[in-house]
């Protein structure tokens, strides 16, 4: 050690206080660039000097300095929050009374912006998370994570932020990441304290590192926490002071769209369609999520396609790759739930989102611009895929992102069947056939489960969702086309997949009553797809010999879904519709018969005389329609046979 510090550790060695305290101040002044090896000698040497117990006797030290910190304590914290950055010193400073006096500190520190102070105390209160078990249970039981909000609400009730402020703040998240770290945040953190938490970061006007951090905080927020109370100050501090943060890299706006995903997730879409916004923050909503997916598409096609088409030897940050993963899936998410929001095929709210027609007119066009934008690339992207994987094997990132777009161009083209519609059916074979063949991908664009929190990030399941669940809505629209029957019709491989889907679900229906409402309806789609088939285009002999084998399995389920209509007490409008449905499927089919042989088919024909005579209300136009079809279709069934 040089000379200066060794006349240092003489005046420590002192016998007085004073001694003690003006060695300290000088040894501080003389190890600011001391490396880790003599930096660790220097606090062992300190405490051998001094002892624990003047460390704590100085932490405890007022003074007179009641508004503020004293000199003693402030030294205090500074050398504590040194030696607690020690594993081996830590367990000494791991006391109740210095988790008291830290907190006590903290509060003063924030109250005054004090970033040094406040810094002291964030440093001891890591390591006591990090390196000590008794550390962490005191800081449970004086429930320092309420406290450190409490210091946030203090340090952001004047805006705009000072410097100073915007310091203590930014040390202020970095000690709630680092109860994140050790997953002590979440446990802690009661309903009062989310909601001041939020509230901080509704707060918050100016620019912030600390603002973006905790944004980063709030998207790992489990799903018990939010509730529409904090929605308002969650918008406000997303969109409030949106137009002043330009970052260098993306991580606010991805931050910003997992945040929004995990809010429409948990919390609904009302929020997003308040009077006083008149359309426009679901306008900004969606551009911003169609901006990103359309890059992210863009630099998928260019990793996963255009690489290997050309043969480019290129090195892939794994950091993209990653980015893609983990990002698209979040854009679609939001698009998806705003798209089912405007449809009205959300669950019931007590504040119910307006429907399309009934946004301002700007804010409609602007929706559909957006959409329609990115769609076209969504239809280009998937193009691109099919011509590649007539030559080229797939991948497992590259199967995620086609099952992901898949969900959402269906959910799309429920809506807008009539969206790029020439330039969809040329590529419907494709995706009627695509399975993903890699990896289990059913989570990608599910809603995670409230007791799993992910932090947005995908996770495998071992029961994939068949995609052409996403398209039979669209389906039923464009199969009512003859261009979209016709191309379906021409392709063997394509209408056996449809048939074989309609008769698992026929199978499923069967054997999972937990299930039967969302199978019904399911099977309801997959059957007025077929009959558009039958319908509006016109299917080959070898077509029709594909339908005439689903028969039996149809058959049967007609005669067991009519014995269920026939003996319920109450109307069930879905259970006729599928009856009809299955009827007039099994008619056309017979009708398309060379022959129709009649001696198998007594339980349908008595099912589908009980059918005839019973027609539903005309306040069920969807169903009276299929029983005026079915009348029809019957009549020249009879007259064939």
């Amino acid at each position: 050690m040089t000379s200066k510090l060794e006349q240092c550790f003489d005046v420590l060695s002192g016998p007085t206080d004073e001694h003690k305290f003006a060695g300290l101040l000088m040894i501080t002044k003389h190890i600011q660039n001391a490396d880790i090896a003599a930096l660790k000698t220097i606090r062992e040497r300190v405490l051998a000097t001094t002892g624990v117990l003047f460390f704590l006797r100085l932490l405890h030290t007022k003074g007179n300095h009641e508004e503020g910190i004293s000199p003693y304590r402030a030294l205090a914290l500074n050398l504590i929050s040194s030696f607690c950055d020690d594993e081996q010193l830590v367990h000494k400073f791991a006391t109740e009374s210095v988790v008291c006096d830290t907190i006590e500190a903290l509060d003063a520190g924030s109250a005054n912006a004090n970033q040094v102070v406040v810094q002291d105390c964030q440093q001891i209160f890591q390591g006591l998370l990090a390196y000590s078990e008794p550390g962490r249970e005191f800081l449970r039981k004086h429930d320092v994570v309420a406290k450190v909000i409490a210091a946030m609400s203090t340090c952001s009730a004047v805006q705009p932020l000072s410097e100073s402020h915007e310091l203590v703040l930014q040390h202020l998240v970095t000690l709630l990441h680092a109860f994140a770290i050790h997953d002590m945040i979440w446990p802690m953190m009661k309903q009062t304290d989310f909601e001041k938490l939020v509230f901080c970061f509704g707060s918050i006007e100016s620019k912030s590192i600390a603002k973006v951090s905790l944004q980063e905080l709030l998207v790992a927020t489990p799903s018990h926490l939010w509730t529409t109370k904090v929605l308002k100050d969650v918008a406000k501090g997303l969109f409030g002071a949106w137009p002043e943060h330009s970052h260098k890299n993306s991580s606010r706006s991805d931050t910003t769209l997992c945040l929004i995903d995990r809010l429409l997730i948990h919390c609904g879409g009302s929020w997003l369609f308040t009077a006083e916004a008149s359309g426009k923050l679901v306008v900004l909503v969606v551009q911003l999520a169609v901006i990103e997916a359309k890059l992210l598409l863009d630099e998928a096609e260019r990793i996963w396609i255009d690489d290997r088409v050309n043969d480019a030897a290129t090195i892939v940050n794994e950091s993209s790759e990653d980015r893609i993963i983990h990002l698209l899936p979040v854009c679609y998410s939001i698009l998806e739930t705003v798209i089912t929001i405007l449809s009205g095929s959300s669950p019931p709210s007590s504040h119910p989102a307006p429907r399309w027609d009934e946004l301002p007119a700007e804010a409609l066009g602007q929706l559909k611009d957006a959409l329609g934008q990115l769609f076209t690339v969504v239809v280009q992207f998937m193009t691109t895929v099919r011509d590649f994987l007539t030559k080229f094997s797939t991948s497992n990132n590259l199967d995620m992102v086609v099952y992901a777009s898949s969900r959402v161009l269906g959910a799309w083209l429920a809506e807008e069947s009539d969206f790029l519609q020439s330039e969809v059916i040329s590529i419907l074979p494709f995706l009627i056939n695509y399975q993903p063949t890699l990896v289990d991908l059913e989570p990608i664009l599910n809603e995670p489960d409230s007791d799993d929190e992910d932090n947005g990030q995908i996770i495998i399941s071992s029961a994939p969702l068949d995609p052409l669940h996403f398209f039979l809505p669209g389906l039923l629209q464009l199969t009512a086309v003859e261009a979209g029957a016709m191309v379906i019709l021409d392709d063997c491989p394509t209408l056996e997949r449809i048939l074989k889907f309609g008769v698992g679900l026929c199978t499923e229906m069967q054997e999972k009553d937990d299930e039967e409402e969302k199978t019904m309806a399911l099977l309801t789609m997959c059957l007025g797809v077929s009959i558009n088939l039958l319908m509006v285009g016109t299917p080959s002999l070898t077509a029709i010999s594909h339908f005439q084998r689903t028969l039996r399995v149809y058959m049967t389920l007609v005669s067991l879904v009519k014995e269920s209509v026939a003996t319920s007490k109450v109307y069930n409008d879905d259970a006729s519709g599928l009856l009809l449905h299955l009827v007039n499927y099994c008619l056309l089919v017979l009708l398309g018969s060379a022959k129709p042989t009649t001696n198998a088919y007594d339980a349908f024909d008595k099912s589908l005389k009980w059918v005839l005579s019973h027609p539903p209300s005309l306040e069920f136009e969807s169903s009276y329609d299929m029983h005026e079809l079915a009348v029809h279709l019957a009549s020249r069934y009879h007259s064939v046979k």
